[in-house]
């Protein structure tokens, strides 16, 4: 132990007069290490970390495809999704949402920040309940309703102080105060694993959510039965299972034609497990990530192995020019 010590005190002085060596050789192994470690992060954060809620086999995601394109898919109305949910024997919740970026005020400053709008039912979907405060009641998720309510995210909410006073304070979202009425568990992103929004607001304020997609001064109105705005995500009623669910996707297709013959025709009710990346109006699946998480890790090892060498190249040199007095 003492000649290990001693060996220690004596490279530490080595390290010491040659700083410009030690400066590299930390830079170099600092870059090796980091991006490993940046890789890592990445591939946990997609394929790895649990995710909050209950994203499980029982939470599907339903989808409406064109059965002479069988790659074409789209979004819902909300009629649509009305009649999705009146299922029970297949659907113990279903809930439909859309993405947008709205302004959120913060002080003097105006930020961009990726919010969900969401039905009544979307948090009983996700099995989840706010920390703080409530979700949406129907009421407030009706299209028209107009009621200015919202649920931020937890980052948001450490952000503005992290007390529960936080609840009944309002916020300006695209310059209308909204008033907070619940916050979201640590980490809960819905079906997302990459990205999580900073806020929640019902399906009753659609319109003023996506007031920068009006067409000549009008914007869409969700209860318009052209307007295909919804992505849904439903959990199975107890002891059915995906593979089960065909019969009634069948009938809920029928159903859906009958209803709009035009619109539905040619298009049938379908269903798959959620992505970790499930943002869109088609089924993913995951092992299209494993193409990616590869390609990080084997870029991250190279980066680590080149490091090595070059630091082992470099304790070489500096070796070979002590040759002498070695």
């Amino acid at each position: 132990m003492a000649s290990f010590l001693q060996d220690i005190r004596f490279g530490l002085r080595l390290l010491r007069r040659q700083p410009t060596f030690t400066a590299i050789a930390l830079v170099v192994l600092t870059i090796g290490i980091g991006v490993n470690t940046a890789a890592f992060s990445v591939v946990n954060t997609l394929l790895l970390k649990p995710r909050v809620g209950g994203v499980d086999d029982q939470l599907v995601g339903i989808y409406s495809r064109d059965r002479n394109r069988p790659d074409d898919y789209r979004a819902f109305t909300w009629q649509e999704v009305e009649r999705l949910a009146a299922h029970p024997q297949l659907f113990r919740t279903l809930a439909g949402h859309t993405f947008g970026l709205v302004g959120l005020a913060e002080g003097d400053a105006t930020r961009r920040v990726f919010a969900d709008i969401v039905t009544a039912s979307y948090f009983d979907a996700f099995g989840v309940a706010p920390i703080l405060g409530r979700g949406f009641t129907r009421e407030e998720a009706q299209p028209g309703a107009d009621v200015p309510v919202t649920v931020i995210s937890h980052g948001l909410y450490q952000r503005m102080g992290g007390t529960p006073g936080v609840v009944g304070r309002t916020i300006a979202i695209n310059t209308r105060a909204f008033t907070i009425v619940g916050v979201a568990p640590s980490g809960f992103g819905g079906s997302l694993a990459m990205v999580t929004p900073e806020l929640w607001v019902p399906t009753g304020v659609y319109e003023s959510m996506t007031f920068d997609q009006r067409n000549e001064g009008v914007a869409p109105r969700l209860s318009d039965a052209n307007v295909r705005a919804l992505i849904v995500v439903a959990r199975l009623a107890d002891g059915m299972t995906l593979d089960a669910l065909g019969p009634g996707l069948e009938s809920l297709s029928r159903e859906l034609a009958a209803a709009d013959p035009a619109g539905n025709k040619e298009h049938e009710v379908t269903a798959a497990r959620l992505s970790r990346l499930s943002v869109g109006t088609r089924p993913q699946d995951d092992d299209e990530l494993l193409g990616v998480v590869a390609l990080l890790l084997s870029l991250g090892g190279m980066v680590l192995l080149i490091a090595s060498f070059n630091l082992a190249n470099m304790l070489l040199a500096r070796a070979r020019a002590r040759s002498k007095e070695l």
